[in-house]
């Protein structure tokens, strides 16, 4: 019988594995290890929208306290903004922080979302709020001033959005193609806040106050 030489077939040390069987294993490893990483960032991500919804939900509830002590009306700055970052999107922070029971750096925390790589380094809030109508009066809705029993459809009326999708981008995943919805962390004007698909608006270079087809699941404003 001819004798096997090939290193398929041998022995290798005290292991007692061939060099294929070895090979395998390596294999096999691998994708298990590829399977647990890809499981773990699945619950990373899950936890992290976990926590944003939380978030948006204790945000949204300072903001109707303060709707509550102002004649049940939301956060206006009262005039129209000059720029994007000097708006009511961003200030409204100033007016309902005092409405949270917190900590100034839990507080800083909660407008802070995890996976925000973009607003938190220019320490400017996650979550934004849907004040379209006080940049540019008359061509993009919001609620920014609006008496909270003017607005007629409360569970569909966006009260904050992550900022993130004001330039059609979602902070849950960096780089998404063009011209494609995109998910996205919101609250409403009742107070409930949930994931959604967000219109990638074709054409249109801010997504600050533009209604979306009826087929989506929110508005910006009446």
């Amino acid at each position: 019988m001819m004798r096997k030489t090939a290193y398929t077939t041998q022995r290798l040390g005290m292991s007692g594995f061939t060099l294929l069987e070895l090979l395998a294993s390596f294999a096999i490893v691998g994708v298990l290890t590829m399977l647990v990483f890809q499981g773990v960032r699945s619950m990373q991500a899950a936890a992290e929208g976990t926590r944003c919804i939380a978030n948006l939900r204790s945000i949204s509830q300072a903001v109707l306290l303060y709707a509550a002590d102002h004649s049940q009306k939301l956060p206006s700055l009262g005039t129209s903004a000059t720029g994007l970052y000097d708006g009511i999107w961003f200030r409204y922070r100033d007016f309902v922080s005092p409405y949270l029971d917190l900590a100034d750096a839990k507080k800083k925390k909660l407008f802070t979302c995890g996976s925000d790589a973009e607003f938190s380094k220019l320490t400017l809030p996650s979550y934004v709020f849907s004040g379209g109508n006080e940049y540019k009066p008359g061509l993009l809705k919001g609620v920014a001033g609006a008496p909270l029993a003017s607005l007629r459809a409360p569970s569909r009326t966006l009260l904050l959005l992550e900022g993130s999708m004001l330039f059609f981008k979602s902070f849950h995943e960096p780089n998404p193609a063009s011209n494609v919805d995109f998910r996205s962390y919101v609250s409403f004007v009742d107070g409930h806040a949930v994931a959604l698909t967000a219109w990638s608006a074709p054409g249109v270079s801010i997504n600050a106050g533009i209604n979306p087809p009826e087929s989506y699941d929110y508005i910006f404003g009446d």
